[in-house]
């Protein structure tokens, strides 16, 4: 705040990583984290098996630092980590050290420079300046999500807490997942308990993993909240299918009508490719008992 001047540590680092994409001379998407990088000391950009999400590592021989990111990640992901790097060095109190980030992208504010790290990595890979006006002109659907997404070589979920960031449409995009609740998962070496035993084993249900609305959209979402077995959602999930439509949602505060977007993206982690959809919802006005829907919100299904 007393480096930049301004009242807010968020806004603090916002300031610096529009400033460094200024100083690269960068006018539009996407946003190269390789030259944005070479403008703070950083001589290399590293693809490596590794466990954690990205590290930087300073090279004590030539004075410069490298920034290492995870290979089993998508190039979106990537992008986000090596930002999140280079956003530690847009810290004032950064001083050369090496830095191990096991992840990014998930931090609290309890973890204050990782937490201001990961939204300047977002500024740096998603400048409100670009973002606000295209999203503004391709209106709300998971199609602008996969629009801007690619252009701005970003991962869908960077995207996604962006648009919501900015608050642009009353909407939330949703990840969801196959798993259980959690008194219902048996942890390895654990047997269990005999009079369970005749009830057989828990089945996974497709559940929320990471929601991102905006502060309009005025519904609490619960992590981990299941959805019904014959919703749209999990007919994208089983079937891989793309749908849409009005149905009858419980997000954790009870039920409500909303229309919905719903295509299969699925990702890798830890050399796996896992199954996931992705979501849009939208809260509508009830009149007669229907759901009026824009066209401007409809896909075709699949």
């Amino acid at each position: 705040m007393a480096t930049t001047g301004t009242q807010d540590p968020i806004a603090g680092i916002k300031m610096l990583a529009r400033d460094l994409v200024d100083e690269a001379g960068l006018d539009e998407p996407p946003f190269s984290p390789a030259l944005l990088a070479s403008f703070q000391n950083v001589s290399e950009i590293r693809v490596t098996q590794m466990v954690s999400a990205a590290r930087l590592i300073p090279n004590k021989t030539t004075g410069t630092l490298v920034i290492e990111v995870n290979a089993d990640h998508s190039q979106g992901k990537r992008n986000f980590s090596a930002n999140h790097e280079t956003a530690h060095t847009l810290l004032p109190t950064y001083s050369g050290e090496q830095i191990e980030d096991g992840e990014t992208g998930r931090f609290s504010t309890n973890l204050e420079e990782e937490y201001l790290c990961d939204i300047g990595a977002s500024e740096l890979l998603l400048g409100d300046r670009w973002l606000r006006p295209l999203a503004l002109e391709s209106g709300p659907s998971l199609a602008t999500l996969l629009y801007l997404a690619e252009l701005f070589d970003a991962s869908l979920e960077a995207t996604a807490y962006k648009l919501a960031e900015l608050d642009i449409w009353s909407c939330a995009f949703v990840f969801w997942e196959e798993g259980l609740r959690k008194n219902e998962r048996v942890g390895e070496g654990q047997m269990m308990l005999p009079l369970l035993a005749p009830y057989g084993v828990a089945k996974p249900k497709v559940r929320i993993k990471r929601p991102y609305a905006t502060r309009s959209f005025g519904m609490y979402i619960a992590v981990n909240k299941s959805v019904d077995s014959a919703s749209l959602v999990t007919t994208s999930y089983k079937e891989g299918c793309s749908t849409n439509g009005v149905e009858d949602f419980d997000l954790g505060g009870g039920k409500e009508k909303l229309y919905c977007e719903n295509i299969l993206v699925p990702y890798r982690s830890q050399g796996t490719t896992r199954r996931r959809v992705l979501s849009l919802l939208i809260r509508e006005q009830v009149q007669s008992n229907s759901i009026i829907v824009p066209e401007l919100f409809k896909l075709e299904s699949q």
